[in-house]
C-alpha cells in the first residue's frame, strides 16, 4: 500500500511537471472579456479582466480551466487562471484583420511608391520621346540645308567659274581694245603725218612754180 501511494505520487509529479513544462502560447478568444481569477473556480477572485487577443502563455491545464501568464505585461509575471474555452491557438480574427491592414497598407504604399516611379518613367519616356523626335526634326532641317548649301555651292562654283572666265575675256577684250585704240590713233598720228608731208611737197612745188613763172615773165 505504501508502495502505490509512493508510486502515485510520483507519477502525479511527473504529470504536473511535465504540465508546467509543456507552456502553451494561445490567445484570448474573439470578441470577450474574460475573467482573469487567482484560482481555477468562479468562486475565486477576479484579479483582471483580459480583452480579446492578448497573447498568453498557458502553464497547466486543470479541469476546464488554464493557468496562465499574461504575455507583453509589466514585469511582475502575474499568472493566475481562466477558462480553457476562452482561449484559442489560433490569432484572433480582429488581429488577423490588423495585421492584413496593417501589411496591405505597406503594400499599398509600396504600390504608390511603385506607381509614382512608373508615373516619373512614362513621362521621362514621353519628354526622351518629344526630344527626339524635335532631335530627328533638327537633324533633317540640318540635311535639307546641308543638300541646299551643297546645290548653292556647286551652282556658286558654276556661277564663280563662268565670272572668271567673263572676267578674264573682258580682261583680253580691254586688252585688245586698248591695242587697237593705239593702233588706230598712231595710224591717224602717222596719216596725218602723211597728209602733212603730202601738204608740204604740194606747197613746195606750188611754191618752185611760181617762182619760175615770175621768172619768165620777167624777161
Amino acid at each position: 500500500m505504501k508502495t502505490k501511494l509512493i508510486f502515485i505520487g510520483i507519477f502525479s509529479f511527473i504529470l504536473l511537471t511535465s504540465t508546467l513544462c509543456m507552456a502553451e502560447k494561445a490567445y484570448v478568444t474573439d470578441s470577450f472579456r474574460i475573467s482573469f481569477r487567482r484560482g481555477p473556480s468562479i468562486e475565486n477572485k477576479i484579479l483582471k479582466f483580459i480583452d480579446s487577443g492578448q497573447p498568453v502563455e498557458i502553464l497547466e491545464n486543470r479541469e476546464g480551466w488554464s493557468r496562465i501568464q499574461i504575455m507583453e505585461e509589466e514585469p511582475n509575471n502575474l499568472d493566475g487562471w481562466v477558462l480553457s474555452r476562452y482561449l484559442i491557438t489560433r490569432l484572433p480574427w480582429e488581429v488577423q484583420v490588423n495585421n492584413l491592414q496593417a501589411e496591405n497598407d505597406i503594400i499599398q504604399k509600396e504600390l504608390d511608391t511603385y506607381k509614382e516611379k512608373a508615373q516619373n518613367e512614362t513621362a521621362k519616356s514621353i519628354n526622351l520621346d518629344e526630344q527626339l523626335k524635335n532631335a530627328l526634326k533638327e537633324l533633317n532641317r540640318i540635311k535639307n540645308d546641308f543638300a541646299t548649301l551643297k546645290q548653292e555651292s556647286s551652282e556658286f562654283v558654276l556661277l564663280k567659274t563662268k565670272f572668271e572666265k567673263t572676267k578674264n575675256n573682258e580682261q583680253r577684250l580691254a586688252s585688245e581694245l586698248k591695242q587697237l585704240e593705239a593702233s588706230k590713233r598712231n595710224k591717224w598720228l602717222a596719216l596725218g603725218a602723211l597728209i602733212m608731208l603730202f601738204g608740204l611737197i604740194i606747197g613746195l612745188q606750188i611754191g618752185k612754180q611760181g617762182k619760175r613763172g615770175r621768172s619768165t615773165f620777167a624777161l
